[in-house]
C-alpha cells in the first residue's frame, strides 16, 4: 500500500485541514483506484525526473484536494449558516444528561472531514462551555483547558468543575494551577461552578478570587465542602452576617450555589442574586455552619431573590424568636422556598410565621418532622392575620414523618397557607405504620378545619394501605379536587366499585404515568451542567424506588 513520506503527509495534512486519520483514508482509495487501473503510481526516483520538492508536494497537494472534494462533498452541501445549527444541536443533546461525554460533541466534529474542522475551530460559541469531571475524566483538565480558552476567543466562558478527588488522581491538575491559567480570562467569566471534597482543599482559594475582576459573572458555584480549618478538627461556624470577600465586582450575578465549606472562607455579593442555593452537602457533623435568624432574614431581604434552597443547615433560635407577635420579615420578590425542617432545624416553621412573602408560589418542606419533641414551636398565625402567602399554590411535604399526635400542627400548617391547589407528600423512606395514615388524617381532619378549599390536586408518593378508605371522604371534603396521583400498586388496590363511585371529574392515576413529583426544578436551563446530586430530589428516590420500583429519568430527572 502505498503511502508518503512522513514530512510530506504532514504538510498536505495540513494544507488541506485534514487529519491524519483522513489522510490516511484517501490514501486508502488511491491504493484501490490504482488497482482498479483509475490511477497510475507516483513517478519513482529512478524513473526519471519527479520534480523538484515543491513541484511534488503541489502535485500531491492538488491530487487530494480533488480527492477529498470527491469523497467529503456530500458533508459540506450544506450552508455554513446550517452546519453551525446542525452543531449547536448536537451539543445540546450530549449535554442532555448533564454530563458531556467523554469526547465532548465539538472535538468529535473536527473529526469528521477538514472541512467541518475548519469550520468548528473558526466557531468561537462551540468552544465557550468547558465541563470537567475528576473522576470521570482520563485526561488532566488544562490539556483541554488551554484549548476552549483559545478557540472561544473573546466569547463568554462558561466553567463547569467538579474536582472531587482530584488530589488524590495521580498526574491531575492542582486547583490553583487551574485558577491561574482561568484568572487572565476572568473578565469573559459568564459561569464559574466549582464543587469538591473533603479530599481536594481549595487551599488560598480565597485570596486568590478576592481581587479577581469577574464582571459578566452571571452563574457562580463555591462548594469546596472542606475547609483549610478542617485540619483542626471539628468547627462549629455561627453565622450572623455575610461579609463578602471573594469575587467583590461581580455585580450582575443571579444564581450562586454555597455549602458549608464557603462559610468558612468564599463569601461573595449577594445583592443582586435570584436564585440562591445554601447547602450542607455532606453531612457527617464534621463542620457545620449554624444559621441565625439575623443571616436568615438578610437572605429574606435579599432585594432580587426569587429561589431559595437551604439544606441541612442547622438554625439557632432563641426565645426572642418564638413568639408570633415578632416583626414580620418581608420577602417582596420570592416565588420558590424549600429547607429542610427536622429536629435541628425548625426553619421551615420559622418562615411560616415570621416571612410574608406576596409572590411565593411553592414551597417544599424536607424531613418534616412533627413529632412530640419538635412541637414547642408554634406552628401557625393568629387567625386575624392578613394572608402573608397569597400566591402559594404547590406544598410538597420530602420524606415527611406525621402521626396521628401531630394533626393539630399539620392543621395549623394548612390555616397559614390558605390558597393551595397542589399538595404532594412523599414519606420518609422506612416510615412507620403510623406514619403512613395520612390520607385518613387528612380527609378526617383536614377536611374537617376546612382547610385548603381550592385544593385541585394530591400526589402520595407512598405506600398508603388505607388510602382506599379515605377517598371517598377525601373527593367530598375538597370539593375542587379533580386529580389525585397514587403509586401503581395503590392505584390497582381501589376496587372498583370505589371507582365507579369517584365522580367523573376527578381523575385518578398511577404516579409512573404523571408529571414529576416535584413542581420546580433547580436548574435554570437546558445546558446545565451540574452533575452532582440535588439532595432534595434524592429524598423522593428514596421513597418512590421503595414502593414503585426504579425511577424513570423522565419522572424524576436527577440534576
Amino acid at each position: 500500500m502505498e503511502r508518503e513520506p512522513r514530512p510530506l503527509r504532514e504538510k498536505i495534512a495540513e494544507n488541506l485541514g485534514l487529519t491524519e486519520e483522513e489522510l490516511g483514508l484517501l490514501e486508502d482509495l488511491r491504493s484501490i483506484r490504482i488497482a482498479d487501473g483509475q490511477d497510475e503510481p507516483w513517478a519513482a526516483a529512478n524513473t526519471g525526473h519527479p520534480g523538484t520538492e515543491h513541484e511534488i508536494f503541489e502535485t500531491r497537494r492538488r491530487y487530494y484536494a480533488e480527492l477529498s472534494n470527491a469523497c467529503f462533498n456530500k458533508l459540506c452541501i450544506f450552508p455554513t449558516e446550517v452546519l453551525l445549527e446542525l452543531f449547536y444541536a448536537m451539543q445540546d443533546v450530549s449535554r442532555e444528561t448533564g454530563y458531556i461525554t467523554s469526547t465532548p460533541a465539538e472535538v468529535t466534529i473536527t473529526h469528521v472531514c477538514g472541512y467541518w474542522r475548519q469550520l468548528a475551530i473558526s466557531s468561537p460559541d462551540l468552544w465557550n462551555v468547558f465541563q470537567y469531571n475528576a473522576l470521570r475524566s482520563k485526561r488532566r483538565p488544562l490539556d483541554r483547558l488551554e484549548v476552549y480558552l483559545k478557540r472561544s476567543k473573546d466569547q463568554p466562558f462558561d466553567l463547569w468543575l467538579d474536582l472531587c478527588d482530584i488530589d488524590t488522581v495521580p498526574g491531575r491538575s492542582s486547583t490553583r494551577d487551574i485558577l491561574q491559567l482561568l484568572k487572565p480570562h476572568s473578565d469573559r467569566w459568564r459561569v464559574f461552578h466549582v464543587v469538591s471534597d473533603e479530599n481536594t482543599l481549595f487551599g488560598d482559594f480565597h485570596e486568590e478570587l478576592e481581587n479577581v475582576s469577574a464582571p459578566n459573572l452571571e452563574i457562580l458555584g463555591l462548594c469546596p465542602d472542606a475547609s483549610p480549618h478542617d485540619q483542626w478538627g471539628p468547627l462549629v461556624l455561627n453565622v450572623a452576617t455575610w461579609t463578602p470577600n471573594v469575587l467583590l465586582q461581580s455585580q450582575a450575578l443571579k444564581y450562586v450555589r454555597l455549602d458549608t465549606g464557603s462559610f468558612y472562607d468564599l463569601r461573595p455579593p449577594l445583592t443582586s442574586v435570584v436564585e440562591l442555593r445554601i447547602e450542607n452537602r455532606y453531612y457527617d457533623g464534621f463542620r457545620t455552619a449554624v444559621l441565625t435568624t439575623e443571616f436568615i432574614d438578610s437572605l429574606f431581604r435579599l432585594p432580587n431573590l426569587e429561589v431559595l434552597s437551604v439544606f441541612n443547615m442547622d438554625l439557632v433560635l432563641p426565645d426572642e424568636a418564638l413568639p408570633v407577635t415578632r416583626p414580620r420579615i418581608e420577602a417582596k420578590r420570592l416565588q420558590h422556598f424549600r429547607c429542610t425542617w427536622d429536629l435541628t432545624n425548625n426553619l421551615g416553621s420559622y418562615f411560616l410565621l415570621h416571612a410574608d412573602a406576596p409572590c411565593l408560589e411553592s414551597y417544599t418542606i424536607t424531613d418534616l418532622y412533627l413529632g412530640i419533641e419538635n412541637q414547642h414551636f408554634p406552628f401557625s398565625r393568629s387567625e386575624t392575620d392578613e394572608d402573608p402567602f397569597p400566591s402559594l399554590q404547590t406544598v410538597a411535604f420530602l420524606g415527611a414523618r406525621v402521626d396521628a399526635g401531630s394533626v393539630d400542627h399539620l392543621l395549623g400548617m394548612m390555616t397559614t397557607m390558605k390558597k393551595v391547589k397542589h399538595f404532594v407528600l412523599s414519606t420518609a423512606a422506612n416510615s412507620q405504620p403510623n406514619e403512613r395514615q395520612f390520607p385518613l388524617y387528612l380527609a378526617a381532619h383536614g377536611v374537617e378545619a376546612g382547610a385548603w378549599p381550592g385544593l385541585e390536586k394530591l400526589t402520595f408518593n407512598a405506600d398508603h394501605p388505607t388510602l382506599h378508605d379515605a377517598l371517598e371522604p377525601l373527593v367530598k371534603g375538597f370539593p375542587k379536587l379533580n386529580k389525585l396521583s397514587v403509586p401503581q400498586k395503590t392505584f390497582d388496590s381501589v376496587r372498583p366499585e370505589v371507582r365507579e363511585r369517584l365522580p367523573r371529574a376527578i381523575e385518578l392515576v398511577a404516579l409512573e404515568d404523571t408529571d414529576p413529583l416535584i413542581p420546580l426544578y433547580w436548574y435554570p436551563c437546558g445546558e446545565w451542567l451540574d452533575s452532582e446530586f440535588d439532595p432534595f430530589l434524592m429524598k423522593i428516590e428514596d421513597v418512590y424506588e421503595e414502593v414503585c420500583g426504579p425511577l424513570r429519568s423522565d419522572i424524576v430527572p436527577m440534576v
